[in-house]
């Protein structure tokens, strides 16, 4: 957290501030509570870089993706190989969900039963 602090206040020292006197604890938290965006204690908590509209535009164009698949698999020819979207690679994703995100054996089977209708099988 200390070089949060550092690079998100740069050129001031919080810390050496609140140790000399000059901040008070109200005012170190508040710092600490209100770090920008973009500071590394963000991306250090997420795991990755990515800000929220980076997250956006990745969400925005994989579901583009994904019905660009579909409609290409309502209008293929029959015995054609079903089409699949080529998504973009998530931040922390290896195939799973990377947002703390824990799916029972109901959401899990409901998501495979939509990609098999959707591709089969």
């Amino acid at each position: 957290m200390e070089a949060s602090l550092l690079q998100a206040y740069a050129p001031r020292d919080p810390l050496r501030e609140y140790f000399q006197g000059r901040v008070s604890l109200r005012q170190l938290r508040l710092m600490i509570e209100h770090l920008p965006l973009t500071a590394p204690a963000y991306r250090a908590e997420a795991g990755h870089g990515w800000t929220d509209e980076t997250l956006l535009s990745w969400d925005v164009s994989s579901q583009l993706r994904v019905l660009n698949a579909a409609l290409a698999n309502m209008f293929r020819e029959k015995g054609a190989p079903p089409v699949k979207p080529e998504l973009l690679p998530a931040p922390g994703m290896d195939g799973g969900y990377s947002d703390g995100d824990v799916l029972d054996e109901v959401e899990q089977q409901e998501i495979s039963s939509n990609l098999e209708r959707l591709w089969g099988p």
